[in-house]
């Protein structure tokens, strides 16, 4: 199966089989869990978002993920201060959720509400906009850590891939990145409070559905920002 541009159609067969490897720029590919072949423990299910800004208060960024990955879901918040070279990563687990996340099957409409605890993690989708909603009290040890970002979403191509894993035929890995999202407001940590501006604030938006086989490895960087007063972003991993 090579690599090719992606036609529309279902992603995966009647059989749970891959229907066809590529890369697209829109998701012209639907992802329908029902038709995944694998067992539910395999299934991994995830909306991973990063914004970064660059303004004068900045470097700073804030990290967001939210993952049913069958036999464990995941529930990740982790800031990042770039100028003092530091991060503070925070996860919750889910036990078995084994699809009750209820992720959306497409990375263009549904919501994710996801609470463990004192930890709440909001995907909104409106339309032409993302709004990410994230409270966590007890952050860094308290010091907690708050706040919503809305991302716009201009029209423009993204990254979508469908890939097959060899000798594996229920395996497939089907990922969407979406660059160069500006992002406005700001997010509360330590009771201080750092603002996001469009202008100098940028999201990146990783959709990823899949049945993985058991031996990988996945290395992913991201960057987006402008350059000449356009938008430009890329992807770079294997």
């Amino acid at each position: 199966m090579q690599q090719q541009r992606l036609s529309p159609g279902p992603l995966l067969d009647e059989n749970g089989i891959l229907a066809e490897a590529g890369w697209a720029t829109s998701e012209v590919r639907a992802y329908e869990r029902r038709r995944v072949a694998a067992s539910k423990l395999r299934i991994k299910e995830w909306d991973y978002y990063c914004v970064l800004s660059d303004g004068d208060a900045g470097p700073y960024g804030i990290a967001l993920t939210v993952a049913d990955n069958g036999y464990v879901g995941l529930l990740g918040i982790s800031w990042l201060d770039l100028a003092g070279r530091t991060e503070v990563t925070e996860n919750k687990l889910v036990p078995f959720p084994l699809g009750r996340m209820g992720m959306p099957g497409s990375a263009d409409t549904g919501d994710v509400v996801i609470h463990r605890g004192a930890m709440r993690i909001e995907y909104r989708n409106e339309g032409q906009a993302r709004r990410l909603i994230v409270d966590h009290p007890g952050f860094d040890g308290g010091r907690g850590l708050s706040g919503e970002l809305l991302l716009s979403q201009p029209p423009m191509d993204r990254m979508a891939i469908a890939t097959p894993f060899p000798r594996a035929p229920k395996a497939f890995y089907y990922n969407q990145k979406i660059n160069c999202l500006p992002a406005w407001g700001s997010i509360r940590v330590d009771h201080v409070t750092h603002e996001f501006d469009a202008t100098s604030a940028f999201g990146v938006f990783d959709w990823g559905r899949g049945v993985w086989t058991y031996d990988n490895t996945w290395y992913w960087g991201s960057a987006s920002g402008v350059v000449d007063a356009a938008p430009f972003g890329f992807n770079i991993g294997y």
